[in-house]
């Protein structure tokens, strides 16, 4: 019965088969006759034979007779699975007859057809009607030879199918060891043998006949397991929805083969929990990790305390799910729109540009390459490594650089930030992590949450406030898990976030403020942060608008961020120096264009100002410059002169070492 191919589905010998199942169909009717005879013999003797040895005996038959029965019942369940076989078989021969002689008729037509075309093309001044009319005769021609072809591949597919299903109904070793009730592996006894060298489509198709509830999920987090990595990744490229199945919660089958980490997860506060996670992957190993990834992605994507790199390959099964779920809503919405008549009212059309967008970046992270810094130096490119994934609440954060980095930055934007405009984070973050010699700095870019969408907005704190526990949990789930040298730094609006963060328990080995909006909401003193001994850096450019609301606050209100950092005791004020670093000539930098400027000129990658300089050394651990006041003079109030020493090309800054 193995001798079939996929041009002949329904080949087997099905009347020896149905011989066979005779002959062995005799057997168990003999091996019920011979329990029967052993169990009268038995009652037979031990109704006049008492004593230990008539026990004895008696109890030997009695298991003698229950082995003959199980193996009865175990032949006859095999035949019965044989015979199911054997009219499987049967019944796709018969259907392989009528679509073989669907498809030769087809084929055929389309040859005449095609040769009626050719012939109508060959003619000096061919009727354009006629030539058309003998197109689509092709045309029909090839669509049912088409039609016919999908149907045999599909018998193909039911061969495979009974196939595996009696084999595996026959033998031992059905895939165990997921739990949750058991019961699956009559489920898995149905995926084809060659299931995983047929492609993704192959396994999407048995995928979709799962069963809802706890033995379908278990069933497709066995064969998710079973995949080679490239086997995955194409799968969930080919469909995407498969990974909304597996972004379900802990479930008993979680708790059964990882019971460490789903006693982890009730653990209360968050720097002990995690510990506990921590101490619970330690105890996994690669292959766990491996499966936790891709079989509970919505575990660990974003659990504080799991290494980076499973927090990447988990975030990739994430946004695979969140970019099914957008694909699906812009297929609702635009037919919607499709069939309702007149102009889309404005919320519809921004449905549907938010469904697009986030289409867009879905695919962008999932498939998309981005630069990044190659072994040697230089640029090439790679993957995203996303390590901060809920498309709902606004959350995102992405590893620059190399995970295993002896330096790691948080880097928080500002005002304006959000998930649709962190590709301009990456760049700013990657420039910085190509200044410093390969694998020595890696930079995250993180967004914690909703920020001021715009200035007006950029006094409130209670973005920051809001966002402070988020990123307070993962920068030291970040320094626990990883061992690095952790530096938080906010530009911006981000800067408050970074103050309130401490506030709510952060600690960490660098604080950096970049242009800040302040030292947090609430914070007056470094006292007021949950480790007042860290060290701390901040740097304002002289002129940036960003000055006009430091130190600002309004009693009762959520105006304000806190002391302007630049003089929080505790805090050492950095030089952001002049445009060009490298040019002792360069003008200082000031105004406006000072506030982003502090990362150096976009179009000119080898113009650093000396605050990018800065910026480094504190994230690595180098040499600083520090910020020297400049000299006002005044003859009358109302004409002030102020020099800045840096403008003085022989002017020398003053230096520390960061701790």
């Amino acid at each position: 019965m193995t001798d079939w191919d996929e041009q002949h589905p329904g080949r087997g010998d099905t009347a020896g088969m149905d011989a066979l199942i005779a002959r062995v169909l005799e057997h168990v009717h003999t091996l019920d006759q011979s329990a029967d005879e052993l169990r009268a013999v038995t009652e037979r003797l031990t109704s006049t034979w008492r004593g230990a040895g008539a026990d004895a005996w008696a109890v030997e038959n009695t298991g003698a007779e229950g082995e003959l029965r199980a193996f009865r019942q175990q032949l006859y369940d095999g035949l019965d699975v044989a015979n199911q076989y054997n009219e499987a078989v049967r019944l796709i021969a018969a259907r392989t007859v009528t679509i073989e002689g669907d498809l030769d008729q087809a084929r055929y037509a389309e040859s005449v057809a095609q040769a009626a075309l050719d012939e109508l093309r060959s003619l000096d001044d061919p009727d354009s009607w006629e030539v058309s009319r003998a197109r689509s005769r092709v045309d029909l021609a090839q669509e049912d030879a088409l039609y016919a072809t999908r149907q045999l591949a599909q018998l193909v597919f039911e061969r495979q199918q009974a196939d595996t299903y009696l084999t595996s109904s026959l033998g031992a070793g059905l895939p165990t060891g997921w739990g949750g009730g058991g019961g699956f592996g009559a489920l898995t006894a149905a995926l084809p043998a060659v299931a995983f060298s047929r492609g993704p489509e192959g396994l999407a198709v048995w995928i979709a006949g799962l069963p809802d509830g706890a033995e379908g999920d278990a069933a497709l987090r066995w064969l998710v397991e079973n995949l080679s990595d490239a086997q995955f990744e194409a799968l969930l490229a080919a469909r995407p929805e498969v990974a909304s199945r597996l972004m379900g919660g802990p479930d008993g089958a979680f708790a059964e083969r990882f019971p460490a980490l789903a006693t982890a997860l009730d653990v209360e506060g968050p720097d002990a929990r995690i510990a506990a996670v921590i101490d619970a992957c330690a105890g996994l190993s690669a292959h766990d990790l491996v499966v936790i990834a891709r079989c509970y992605p919505g575990v660990v994507g974003n659990l504080d305390g799991v290494p980076l790199t499973t927090r990447i390959a988990a975030n990739r099964v994430a946004i695979s799910a969140d970019l099914a779920a957008s694909r699906a809503g812009l297929a609702a919405m635009e037919d919607l729109l499709a069939e309702e008549p007149g102009e889309p009212a404005p919320m519809q059309l921004t449905l549907l540009a938010g469904f697009r967008t986030s289409v867009a970046r879905c695919e962008d992270l999932l498939y998309g390459e981005v630069a990044v810094v190659g072994d040697g130096g230089g640029f090439t490119t790679g993957r995203h490594q996303v390590v901060v994934f809920d498309a709902a609440a606004g959350r995102f954060g992405e590893l620059v650089g190399d995970p295993t980095a002896p330096n790691i930055a948080v880097l928080l934007g500002g005002t304006g930030t959000g998930v649709s405009n962190m590709s301009g984070q990456y760049d700013r973050a990657l420039d910085l992590v190509a200044g410093v010699p390969e694998h020595s700095l890696a930079i995250i870019t993180y967004l914690g949450g909703s920020m001021p969408p715009t200035l007006d907005m950029a006094t409130r704190s209670r973005y920051a406030m809001d966002i402070a526990p988020h990123l307070a949990s993962f920068a030291n789930g970040v320094k626990a898990v990883t061992g690095a040298t952790i530096t938080v730094a906010g530009h911006s609006y981000g800067g408050s976030v970074v103050g309130r963060a401490e506030v709510e328990g952060m600690v960490v080995d660098r604080i950096l403020h970049i242009e800040s909006a302040g030292s947090g909401p609430g914070v007056d003193s470094v006292q007021d942060y949950a480790a007042p001994e860290t060290p701390r850096y901040s740097m304002t450019a002289p002129g940036d608008p960003i000055g006009m609301i430091q130190g600002l606050s309004a009693g009762g209100t959520d105006i304000g961020h806190g002391m302007d950092p630049d003089i929080l005791d505790g805090v050492v004020r950095l030089e952001t120096g002049r445009v060009n670093a490298r040019d002792p000539h360069s003008p200082v930098l000031s105004g406006s264009d000072a506030h982003s400027g502090v990362f150096g000129d976009d179009t000119k990658r080898n113009v650093k100002p000396d605050a990018w300089d800065n910026i480094l050394a504190v994230m690595t651990g180098g040499e600083v410059t520090v910020w020297t006041a400049p000299t006002v003079e005044s003859t009358v109030p109302w004409d002030v002169e102020v020099t800045y020493p840096m403008s003085d090309p022989t002017f020398v800054p003053p230096t520390q070492v960061v701790r």
